[in-house]
């Protein structure tokens, strides 16, 4: 628990991110350092009610439509620093007009990481 009664929650990450040409979801990690990876097999029961998931999601229809349902792969992710971008170059989400610029993104996140954490003190 930290000095501020806060516990943060555990987190996990889960494989899903575009395809190249972004028509589908892609249930694998994007390359990166390896770590243990949970693998979770949906039965028909799981796949089915997943299915009805995906079809709730209408702004995501369409690459959820050629987006397989199964298995889920799950892992425990490196401590990620939210106030530098993730990797190099231009990111998924700057091919948005509706999604924050990569400043904009960086400074919020080191607001957010001085608010839940006062005492510690920022190294970038």
């Amino acid at each position: 628990m930290k000095e501020n009664g806060f516990r943060p929650p555990a987190l996990f990450e889960m494989a899903l991110h575009p395809s190249t040409d972004f028509k589908a979801k892609l249930p694998e990690f994007l390359p990166g350092p390896e770590r243990e990876t949970t693998t979770l097999l949906l039965d028909a029961h799981a796949e089915k009610l997943k299915q009805r998931m995906f079809e709730c999601f209408q702004t995501q229809r369409e690459s959820l439509e050629v987006s397989p349902v199964g298995p889920e792969k799950f892992r425990q992710p490196v401590a990620y620093d939210f106030s530098a971008p993730p990797q190099d170059g231009k990111l998924y989400y700057e091919n948005f007009d509706w999604a924050p610029r990569r400043d904009e993104w960086q400074s919020l996140a080191a607001k957010a990481l001085a608010d839940l954490f006062p005492s510690q003190t920022a190294t970038h």
